[in-house]
């Protein structure tokens, strides 16, 4: 059993510098699971709901993973984030990681974009929106036209794969016949 006081530091190599950074298996290990278990998406807050903040949202049930996701997100983002519970009224607790810090997304999505499958496009457009708003000499000019396209598509794209469950019918989709 790992020690509580080693929870949450980083794993992984050496870079040179002191820090240590994630192994390329882990990152694409997490990848996978952002593709099956994740969700990027864009919230609007403040005032008159005029913040725009980027997240990625990781859950699942179990502990041990969410451990692990915990252990690699803060090695490739230099941010430990906490896990949280979340009851869903359901038999078990989801346990949740999100990540809203633009600064802690970049690495992260960089890391991630060329292992994702599923979710590369929106990995993507968050990664732009980071960049776009890392450009930006005051914070509080407001969003250009192109920001706000982005948490726009954001939104269209994560509706896109919802599919809406029948009760008593499974929702499997038939695997493609190739891969590409």
């Amino acid at each position: 059993m790992k020690n509580f006081s080693d929870f949450g530091k980083p794993q992984g190599q050496e870079t040179g510098t002191g820090q240590s950074r994630a192994k390329d298996t882990d990152v694409a290990w997490l990848a996978g699971i952002v593709d099956g278990e994740g969700c990027f998406s864009v919230t609007f807050g403040g005032k008159e709901r005029r913040s725009i903040t980027p997240r990625l949202a990781i859950g699942n049930t179990s502990m041990l993973m969410m451990n692990r996701i915990q252990q690699i997100v803060s090695c490739v983002s230099g941010k430990i984030y906490k896990i949280r519970a979340r009851d869903n009224k359901t038999p078990n607790v989801v346990f949740v990681v999100e990540i809203t810090s633009q600064k802690a997304l970049k690495p992260l999505l960089v890391s991630l974009i060329p292992h994702l499958t599923v979710k590369q496009q929106q990995a993507k457009e968050v990664l732009a929106f980071c960049n776009s708003r890392a450009q930006r000499v005051n914070y509080h000019d407001g969003y250009t036209e192109w920001e706000q396209g982005i948490a726009g598509r954001l939104k269209t794209m994560n509706r896109a794969h919802f599919v809406h469950p029948t009760p008593g019918v499974e929702t499997k989709r038939e695997a493609p016949s190739t891969i590409h």
